[in-house]
């Protein structure tokens, strides 16, 4: 049974970013012995949540009894690619390909959702998703981020959201579908 008693907000201090960092190692898909329930790729540093957060702001999910980060769903403008590897990849192959439907001009990128093992089937990740909509969509007509295809469980998650593959690539650390939600 999923545990309930979360609440959903916006990072607001360095506490709720350190807190997405030890979430985050945990999940980390070399510390995660059964992949089949899902793992983040990427390993973000302090400095650089500090800047994401900054520039366009983080989605957190806190337990609602001890504060902690259970949950979060990063975000990034398309302008940060120059300094996250992935987003870089991730928006070259779609300016390449020009898939119907992008404008890059128009959207930002999801840099990462991850929820704490307790909180899985309570809803939360849908929740974590609606926040982003109600806190960007008047800025931006869609989101779109690359999903390991070794992650299918992440990518089912993402399709019941209603994001959709844009397209496929490859780079020197995984296969990646590209997707999209346009709200």
């Amino acid at each position: 049974m999923a545990k309930q008693g979360f609440t959903v907000r916006m990072a607001s201090h360095d506490k709720d970013l350190i807190g997405i960092l030890r979430l985050q190692h945990e999940n980390l898909k070399d510390n995660v012995p059964d992949k089949s329930h899902g793992f983040v790729t990427l390993a973000h540093n302090l400095e650089l949540l500090k800047s994401m957060n900054q520039e366009i702001g983080q989605v957190i999910a806190v337990d609602d009894e001890t504060d902690q980060v259970v949950g979060y769903a990063l975000s990034k403008t398309i302008s940060m690619r120059d300094r996250i590897p992935l987003l870089r990849t991730l928006v070259e192959k779609l300016e390449k390909s020009q898939p119907a439907g992008l404008d890059l001009e128009n959207c930002y990128a999801m840099g990462q959702i991850c929820v704490d093992q307790p909180y899985r089937g309570s809803g939360m990740f849908q929740a974590l998703y609606d926040c982003h909509r109600r806190s960007f969509a008047s800025q931006y007509s869609s989101v779109v981020t690359a999903i390991s295809a070794s992650n299918p469980r992440s990518l089912r998650a993402h399709q019941k959201v209603g994001f959709r593959i844009l397209a496929t690539f490859d780079d020197p650390v995984d296969k990646w579908h590209a997707v999209i939600w346009d709200w």
